[in-house]
C-alpha cells in the first residue's frame, strides 16, 4: 500500500503501516525517498508494526505505553543512539537484540522478554569464575573489589557466551540476564558464589541477613550473615549462627556460628565451628566437633569427631573420635573409638583407643582395645587385640585376644587362650587355658593350667606345670613343679625339681632335690644329693654328694661320688664306691672305692671289686686276685679279659661284658626304643626315637620321628618333620620340617617352620606360620599368625588375627584385629573389630561396627560405621552421610549420571570471563565446589583426597591419607592413616597408627596399633602395643613389652624388656635383654640369652648361648650351646661345643667331641668323638667312644675305653679297649681290665689243661680259653 502521513491518523488511535515509515523529530524530511510523516509520538499509546519497517531516530523516543512487536526486530534495522525510556514492559516473542542499552536502567523500568538465566545455561552451565554481588569478588582465600561503573549488556535467548562482550558487540551481563529470569533447572558448577542474599525458586523459605543464601526446599529460615541452606524441608540458621551452610533434609538447626549441617533429619548444631555430616537426631554441644552421620549422636567434647552409628557420644571427649557404631560414649580427651558397640573410654582414659567390637571399656591413659567384646583397659599404655572379657591393669600390659585373660604386671603380655593371667611386670603368656605368668619376667608359652611363678621363670607348656623358682623352667608335660633357682624341667608327669640348679628331663614322680642335682627320666626318681644324676629307671635314690644311679629299679647310690650302673636293689654306700648292676647288692658306708659287678654280694673291704664268676678274654690285671676269699694270683700275674670271656662270658647275673661297647646305645626309661642313628631316649616310658640324631628326653608314648628331631616330654606327642621339637603338652605333633610346638593340647604345627606355642586344637600349616594360643585356631597362610582367640583362621600369605572369635584374614597382607565372625577376604585389607564385618576390596579396611561388607571390586575403600555395603573405590563410607553430586575430575555427576562437561559450547565459563558479578539472587539445582572441609580445630589436609576428621593440630599430608583425630598427629604417606592419640606420625605409604603416644609407623604398609614411643621401621612391619618398642625388618612384629627390638626381616619379639630378634624369621616370647640372632632362632625367656645358629633355641635361664645351627639351652646360667645340633639341658656354665654333643647338667662341664655327652656332675670334658662322661668332677674322656662313668679325675684317652668310677685313674691313649674298676690305676696294655683288688665268689677260669691249686701264682696263662698254666 502507499505510505500514509501519520498526521492525518487519529492521533489517539494506533498507528498502522504496511510499508517503511520513517520518523525523525528533528529533520522532518524524507531521507528514503518515501513520504514525509510527522506525528508527536509522545501521544500515542500503541505502536503496532506489522511488516518489519525500518525505524530511524536520531533523538530520544518516549513510550507511555508497551510497544509490542510480533517479529524480530533486528539491530540492522533498528538504530537507537541514545536512552530508551518506557515506564512498562517491551515484550517479544522472539528475540530482541540491542546495542548500547543500560541495563541498569532496563531492570529498573521492568524489562523483560531478554533471555533467563534457563536458557543461558541450557547451552552452557559451568564457569569457573567467581560469581559475585555487591562489587564483590569472593574466591577460596582473597576478595577483589570491582569497578561499580561497568555496564553490561543483556540479550533475549542467548547462551552466556555471547551475553559478556564488548558494548560493541551487542551483548547484555548476567546481572541483566538473572534479572529477566533468575531461575533455572539446570545444575550451575562455579569456582565461588558471594552474594548479599540467596533464596532459592521454592516455598516460604526466608534468608533476611546479608551473605545468607537459600537454595530451594520448603518452610527454611536463614537468619545469620553469610549463612546458606542450600535445600530440604524447614531447616534453620538461627540469628547467632553466623557463617553457617545446611545442605538439605529436614528439621536441622544451626544455632551457634560456622556450623554445617550436609542434611539429614532433625539434626541439631549448638557449638561454634561444628558439622554434622548427615543422619538424624544428632547433636553437636561442643566447639569444632564434627558429627558424620548416624542416628542419636551427640559430641560434648571440644574438637571431638563422630563419623556415624547410633546413639554415640563424646561427652567432655574433646578432641575424641568416634567412627560409628552403637551406644560407644567417650568420656575425656583425645580419644578414638573406630565402631562396635557399647564400647566407653572413661575419664582417665584419655589418648585411648578401641578400634570395634562390643562394650569394651577403658579407664587408663593412652590404652588401646583393637576389638572384641567386654575387654577393659584399665592401665596407662595397655593394649587388647581382640577377644572377649580380657583385662589389662597395669602400664605397657598388653592382651592380644583370647577369653577372660588378664595382663595384671607392668609391660605384662598374654597372647590369646582362655582365663590366662600375666599379673608380674614383664611377664608372658602366649596361650592355653588357665595359665599363670606370676613371677617378674615370667613366661608362660602355652598349654593348661601352667604357672611361672618364680622371677624370669618359665612354662613352655602342658599342663598344672609350675616353674616356681627365680629363672627356673618346665617345657612341658604335666603337674611339674620346678621350685629351685635356675631349675629345670623339659616334661613327664608329676615331676618335681627343689635344688637350685637342678634338672628333670622326663618320666614321671621324678624328684631332682639336691643342688646341681640330676634325673633324666623314669619313674619316682629322686636326686638329692649335691650333684647327683638319675638317668632313668624306677624308685632309683642318689643321695650322695655327685652320686650317680644309671638306671634299674630299687637302686640307692648313698654316699659321696658312689655310683649305681642299673639292675634292681642296689646300695652303694661308700665313697668313690659303683655297683655295675644286679640285684641286691651292698656296699657298706665303711667299704670306700669299691665296686661290685654281680648279684647278692655285700663288701667286704675298701679298695675292692666284688664280683659272682668273672670270665675274662686276655689278662686280668690287679694287685691280688681272690676266690671265696683267698687270694689267688699278684699283680704281676697276666691274663686278659678276652681270654677269660673267651672260656665264658656270662656271670651268674647275666652280664654280658662282650655286649658293652662304646658304640651300643644307653637307653633309660620303660620300654624306651632308640632305633635311628645316634638316636637316644633318656627317660620316660614307651617313647621312641626314629630318627636319625633324634632324641626323646621323657615323658610317656612320645616319638621322635624325624632326622634331629626332638621331643622333650609330656604324652603321645609327635616330632615328625626333619628338625622339629616338641616341648611338652598332651598329644601335639610337629610335623613340617623345622616345625615347634611348644605346649598345650592337640596343636599340630605342619608347614615348614610352623610354630604353635600353646593352646588347644590349634594348627600351623602355612610356612613361617604361628599360631600363639588359644583354642581351634588355625595359620594356614605362608608366614600367617593367630594370636589367640577361638576358631580364628589366617588364610592368606602373611595375614593376621590378633584375637576374638570365628575371625578370617584371607587375603595376603589381611588383618583382623579382634571381634566376632570379621572377614578380611582382600589383598592388604583389615579389619579392625566388631562383628559379621567383610572387607574384600585390596586396600580397604573397616574399623569396627557390625554388618559391614566392602565389596571385592572396590579397592582402596573405608567403612566408620554399621549395616554399610561399599559402591564405589577409593571412598570412605560412613552411616548417613549423603553427597549430592560427585566431583569427578572436570565433571560433574548428580547420582551417577553425567550432567555437563568443560568441552560443550557456549558454557557459563565463558559468560564469567566477561562479567561475573550480579546483585540478584541466584538459584540452582544443585551446587558443588572443590573447597575441602576439614573438622576439628587447627587441623591441615594439604594432600590430594586428604581429610582431617577431628581432633587439633592434625596434618594429612600425603595423597589419600587421614587423620580422624586426636592431637598433633600427622599422616605423611600416601594413602596413610591416624586413627586417634596423640604426636602420632603414619610416615610410609599405607602406613596406619590406631592410637597411643608418639608411635611412629615409617614403614610402607607398616601399623602400630597403640602404646607409647613405639616405631614400626620396616616395611609391612607391625607393633601391637608396650613402649618404646621398634619393628625394623620387613613383615617383623613386636606384640608388646618395652623396648623391644624385631630387626630381622619376618621376626617377632612378644614381650618383656629390651629383647632383639635380630635374624630372619626369628622370635623372642619374653624376658629380659634376649636376643634372638640366627635366622629361625628362638628365645622363650629368662635373662640375657641369645640363639645366634640357625634354628637355634634358649629356653630359660640367665646369659645361655646357642651359637650353633639347630642349637638348644633348656635353662640354667652362663650355658653355651657352639655347635651346629649341641644340647645343654640347664645347669651353670656347660657348653656343648662339638658337634651333637649334649650336657645335661651340672657345672663347668664341657662336651667337645662329636656326638659326645655329658650326663651331669663338675669340670667334666668330652673331647673324644662318641665319647661320654655320666658324672663325678673333673673327669675327662679323650678318645673316641671312650667312657668315664663317674668318679673324679679319671682320664679315659684310648678309643673305646672305660672307667666305671673311682678316682684319679688313666686310660692312656695308646690302650684302646681297655677298662679300669678302682681308683688311682694307669692302664698298661690295650684290651685289659685294670681293678684294685679282685673279689670272686664262685669260679675263675676252670677248664682243661689245669687242676690243683696254687698258693701264691704269679701268672695264670690261658690258651684259648683254656687255663693251660699256673706259676
Amino acid at each position: 500500500m502507499a505510505n500514509k502521513r501519520i498526521t492525518d491518523l487519529c492521533i489517539s488511535g494506533d498507528l498502522r503501516g504496511d510499508e517503511n515509515f520513517i520518523i525523525d523529530q528533528v529533520t522532518p524530511t524524507c531521507i528514503s525517498g518515501l513520504d514525509t510523516v510527522r506525528t508527536d509520538l509522545t501521544k500515542i499509546q500503541s505502536f503496532v508494526i506489522t511488516d518489519a519497517p525500518f525505524l530511524c531516530t536520531t533523538g530520544n523516543v518516549n513510550i507511555d505505553g508497551c510497544l509490542y512487536v510480533t517479529e524480530n526486530i533486528e539491530s540492522r534495522n533498528l538504530n537507537i543512539l541514545n536512552n530508551i525510556n518506557t515506564a512498562g514492559d517491551i515484550s517479544t516473542c522472539s528475540k530482541l537484540i540491542s546495542g548500547g542499552i543500560d541495563v541498569m536502567t532496563l531492570i529498573n523500568t521492568g524489562l523483560s522478554g531478554l533471555g533467563t538465566l534457563q536458557q543461558v545455561t541450557d547451552n552452557g552451565n559451568t564457569t569457573t569464575n567467581m560469581l559475585s554481588v555487591d562489587n564483590t569478588v569472593a574466591a577460596n582465600e582473597f576478595n577483589v573489589p570491582v569497578d561499580s561503573n561497568s555496564l553490561g549488556y543483556i540479550s533475549g535467548g542467548l547462551n552466556l557466551t555471547d551475553i559478556f562482550i564488548t558494548q560493541a558487540s551487542g551483548a547484555g551481563n548476567i546481572d541483566a540476564v538473572l534479572a529477566a529470569g533468575n531461575t533455572t533447572s539446570r545444575s550451575l558448577s562455579v569456582g565461588n558464589i558471594s552474594a548479599g542474599q540467596i533464596v532459592g525458586n521454592s516455598f516460604s523459605n526466608t534468608a533476611t541477613q546479608s551473605g545468607s543464601f537459600i537454595g530451594g526446599g520448603i518452610n527454611s529460615t536463614v537468619s545469620s550473615d553469610k549463612s546458606s541452606i542450600v535445600g530440604g524441608v524447614n531447616n534453620t540458621i538461627y540469628l547467632s549462627a553466623a557463617n553457617s551452610f545446611i545442605g538439605g533434609g529436614n528439621n536441622n538447626e544451626i544455632v551457634l556460628s560456622a556450623g554445617v549441617v550436609g542434611g539429614g533429619t532433625h539434626n541439631k548444631i549448638h557449638s561454634s565451628d561444628s558439622v554434622i555430616a548427615g543422619g538424624t537426631f544428632n547433636d553437636t554441644l561442643s566447639l569444632r566437633s564434627t558429627i558424620g552421620g548416624g542416628h542419636s549422636n551427640c559430641t560434648q567434647g571440644t574438637g571431638s569427631t563422630i563419623g556415624g552409628g547410633v546413639q554415640n557420644s563424646t561427652t567432655n571427649g574433646s578432641y575424641s573420635v568416634i567412627g560409628g557404631g552403637y551406644c560407644n560414649e567417650s568420656f575425656t580427651y583425645c580419644t578414638t573409638i573406630g565402631g562396635g558397640s557399647k564400647n566407653k573410654i572413661y575419664s582417665i582414659g584419655t589418648h585411648g583407643t578401641i578400634g570395634g567390637g562390643c562394650s569394651n571399656k577403658i579407664n587408663s591413659n593412652a590404652a588401646t582395645i583393637a576389638g572384641g567384646t567386654q575387654n577393659t583397659a584399665l592401665s596407662t599404655g595397655s593394649f587388647i587385640g581382640g577377644g572377649q572379657c580380657n583385662i589389662t591393669s597395669a602400664a605397657h600390659a598388653n592382651v592380644a585376644g583370647g577369653f577372660r585373660n588378664t595382663s595384671s604386671g607392668t609391660c605384662s603380655n598374654v597372647a590369646g587362650g582362655v582365663s590366662n593371667q600375666a599379673s608380674s611386670n614383664n611377664s608372658n603368656v602366649a596361650g592355653g587355658c588357665f595359665n599363670q605368668a606370676i613371677g617378674t619376667g615370667s613366661n608362660v608359652g602355652g598349654g593348661f593350667i601352667n604357672c611361672a611363678i618364680g622371677i624370669n621363670s618359665n612354662v613352655a607348656g602342658g599342663s598344672s606345670n609350675k616353674a616356681c623358682g627365680n629363672y627356673s623352667n618346665v617345657a612341658g608335660g604335666s603337674s611339674n613343679i620346678a621350685s629351685g633357682l635356675e631349675s629345670n624341667i623339659a616334661g613327664g608327669k608329676n615331676n618335681t625339681v627343689i635344688g637350685n640348679y637342678s634338672n628333670v628331663a622326663g618320666g614321671s614322680t621324678n624328684c631332682a632335690s639336691g643342688t646341681d642335682s640330676n634325673v633324666a627320666g623314669g619313674y619316682f626318681n629322686k636326686a638329692t644329693g649335691t650333684y647327683s644324676n638319675i638317668a632313668g629307671g624306677i624308685s632309683n635314690t642318689a643321695s650322695g654328694k655327685k652320686s650317680n644311679v644309671a638306671g634299674g629299679r630299687s637302686n640307692t647310690a648313698s654316699s659321696d661320688y658312689s655310683n649305681v650302673a642299673g639292675g634292681c636293689g642296689n646300695t652303694a654306700c661308700g665313697i668313690n664306691s659303683a655297683i655295675l648292676g644286679g640285684t641286691t647288692n651292698t656296699i657298706l658306708s665303711a667299704h670306700t672305692d669299691s665296686f661290685i659287678i654281680g648279684s647278692n654280694i655285700t663288701s667286704s673291704a675298701s679298695a675292692t671289686t666284688f664280683v659272682n664268676n668273672l670270665t675274662a678274654q686276655g689278662t686280668v690285671c690287679g694287685a691280688e686276685l681272690y676266690d671265696n676269699g683267698n687270694r689267688v694270683c699278684t699283680t704281676a700275674e697276666a691274663d686278659t679279659l678276652q681270654s677269660v670271656t673267651d672260656r665264658g662270658f656270662i656271670t651268674t647275673c647275666s652280664i654280658q661284658v662282650a655286649s658293652l661297647t662304646a658304640t651300643g646305645k644307653i637307653i633309660g626309661g620303660n620300654n624306651n626304643t632308640a632305633n635311628g642313628a645316634n638316636a637316644a631316649v633318656l627317660g620316660g616310658e614307651v617313647n621312641t626315637a626314629c630318627g636319625n640324631n633324634s632324641n626323646v628326653a621323657g615323658g610317656i608314648f612320645n616319638k621322635a620321628c624325624g632326622n634331629c628331631s626332638n621331643v622333650a616330654g609330656g604324652f603321645s606327642n609327635y616330632s615328625i618333620g626333619n628338625c622339629s621339637n616338641v616341648a611338652g603338652g598332651f598329644i601335639n605333633k610337629a610335623c613340617g620340617n623345622s616345625s615347634n610346638v611348644a605346649g598345650g593340647y592337640f596343636n599340630v604345627a605342619s608347614g615348614t617352620c610352623s610354630n604353635v606355642a600353646g593352646g588347644y586344637i590349634n594348627v600351623a600349616i602355612g610356612t613361617g606360620s604361628n599360631v600363639a594360643g588359644g583354642r581351634s585356631n588355625t595359620a594356614c597362610g605362608n608366614y600367617s599368625n593367630v594370636a589367640g582367640g577361638c576358631n580364628n583362621c589366617a588364610s592368606g600369605d602373611k595375614s593376621n588375627v590378633a584375637g576374638g572369635l570365628d575371625n578370617r584374614a584371607c587375603g595376603n597382607y589381611s588383618n583382623v584385629a579382634g571381634g566376632i565372625v570379621n572377614q578380611a577376604c582382600g589383598n592388604y585389607s583389615n579389619v579392625a573389630g566388631g562383628i559379621s564385618n567383610t572387607a574384600c576390596g585390596i586396600n580397604s579396611a573397616i574399623l569396627g561396627g557390625t554388618t559391614n561388607t566392602i565389596l571385592s571390586a572396590h579397592t582402596d575403600s573405608f567403612i566408620i560405621g554399621s549395616n554399610i555395603t561399599s559402591s564405589a573405590s577409593a571412598t570412605t563410607f560412613v552411616n548417613n552421610l549423603t553427597a549430592q553430586g560427585t566431583v569427578c575430575g572436570a565433571e560433574l555427576y548428580d547420582n551417577g549420571n553425567r550432567v555437563c562437561t568443560t568441552a560443550e559450547a557456549d558454557t557459563l565459563q565463558s559468560v564469567t570471563d566477561r562479567g561475573f558479578i550480579t546483585t540478584c539472587s541466584i538459584q540452582v539445582a544443585s551446587l558443588t565446589a572443590t573447597g575441602k572441609i576439614i573438622g576439628g580445630n587447627n587441623n591441615t589436609a594439604n594432600g590430594a583426597n586428604a581429610a582431617v576428621l577431628g581432633g587439633c593440630f592434625n596434618q594429612a599430608i600425603g595423597t589419600g591419607s587421614n587423620v580422624a583425630g586426636g592431637e598433633v598427629n600427622t599422616a605423611c604417606g600416601n594413602n596413610s592413616n591416624v586413627a586417634g592419640g596423640i604426636f602420632n606420625k603414619a610416615c610410609g605409604n599405607y602406613s596406619n597408627v590406631a592410637g597411643g603416644f608418639s608411635n611412629y609407623s615409617i614403614g610402607n604398609y607398616s601399623n602400630v596399633a597403640g602404646g607409647d614411643q613405639n616405631k614400626a621401621r620396616g616395611s609391612k612391619s607391625n607393633v601391637a602395643g608396650g613402649k618404646s618398642n621398634t619393628a625394623n625388618g620387613i613383615y617383623s612384629n613386636v606384640a608388646g613389652g618395652k623396648s623391644n627390638q624385631a630387626i630381622g626381616n619376618w621376626s617377632s619379639v612378644a614381650g618383656g624388656q629390651s629383647n632383639q630378634a635380630c635374624g630372619q624369621f626369628s622370635n623372642v616370647a619374653g624376658g629380659y635383654s634376649n636376643r634372638a640372632v640366627g635366622n629361625y632362632s628362638s628365645v622363650v625367656g629368662g635373662l640375657s640369652g641369645t640363639a645366634s645358629g640357625r634354628y637355634s633355641n634358649v629356653a630359660g635361664g640367665l646369659r645361655n648361648r646357642a651359637c650353633g645351627n639347630y642349637s638348644n639351652v633348656a635353662g640354667g646360667i652362663g650355658n653355651e650351646a657352639c655347635a651346629d645340633y649341641s644340647n645343654v639341658a640347664g645347669g651353670y656354665n656347660n657348653c656343648a661345643i662339638g658337634a651333637r654333643s649334649n650336657v645335661v647338667g651340672g657345672t663347668y662341664n664341657c662336651a667337645s667331641g662329636i656326638s659326645s655327652n655329658i650326663g651331669g656332675g663338675s669340670n667334666n670334658k668330652a673331647n673324644g668323638g662318641c665319647s661320654n662322661v655320666a658324672g663325678g668332677y673333673d673327669n675327662c674322656s679323650i678318645g673316641a667312644r671312650s667312657n668315664v662313668a663317674g668318679g673324679s679325675r679319671n682320664t679315659a684317652c684310648g678309643i673305646n675305653s672305660a672307667i666305671l668310677g673311682g678316682t684319679t685313674n688313666t686310660i692312656l691313649s695308646a690302650h684302646g679297649s681297655s677298662f679300669i674298676i678302682g681308683s688311682n690305676l694307669t692302664s698298661s696294655a690295650s684290651a685289659t681290665t685294670f681293678v684294685n683288688n679282685l673279689t670272686a665268689q664262685g669260679t675263675i677260669a676252670a677248664g682243661n689243661g689245669f687242676t690243683g691249686t696254687v698258693a701264691s701264682p704269679t701268672s695264670i696263662t690261658v690258651v684259648n680259653g683254656i687255663v693251660t698254666a699256673v706259676s
